[in-house]
């Protein structure tokens, strides 16, 4: 026996299997996407458009951190790369993820910081989740907040988290 859930059936259907099904899910999936649209000079200081490439990366990482830790803040960069950050009290860390590689640093509170660049994200996420959880979030719950989205004055408006 199952009961069928229309608005369910509608939202997997319409989101790619790789999107975490949750609110931060969705909500960073569909800004991310926003992301592509903007223009270059999005910022009005000779931003560069992101590429299409980074806004696919930028998808998949967001869904997988979506269900691995808390959400990330995201922001897009004038050099056509997008942030991912993440702060608590215990530290920050922030993941800037561009066409050809990506660079992530985690700086606790207290103790030395961790700094990674390399080529290949999607083989490190794993690593850059352990390090998260293990620095920031040590006693991550279930839920996670919806984090805050970022872009400049011409851009998309900034949407505050809920």
């Amino acid at each position: 026996y199952s009961v069928f859930n229309p608005v369910a059936t509608l939202f997997q259907a319409h989101y790619s299997h790789n999107v975490a099904l949750t609110v931060e899910g969705v909500v960073g999936d569909q800004y991310i996407q926003k992301l592509a649209q903007l223009e270059e000079d999005w910022d009005g200081y000779g931003a560069e458009r992101i590429d299409s490439t980074v806004i696919s990366q930028a998808r998949d990482s967001y869904a997988y951190f979506c269900r691995c830790t808390s959400a990330p803040e995201l922001s897009p960069n004038a050099h056509g790369t997008i942030s991912f950050e993440w702060s608590s009290k215990r530290g920050t860390a922030h993941l800037e993820i561009g066409v050809i590689d990506f660079s992530f640093y985690l700086q606790p509170s207290f103790g030395d910081s961790f700094y990674l660049q390399d080529k290949h994200l999607s083989s490190e996420r794993e690593k850059i989740t352990r390090l998260i959880n293990s620095e920031l979030f040590p006693s991550l719950k279930s839920e996670n907040s919806i984090g805050k989205f970022y872009v400049g004055s011409r851009g998309v408006r900034a949407t505050e988290s809920v």
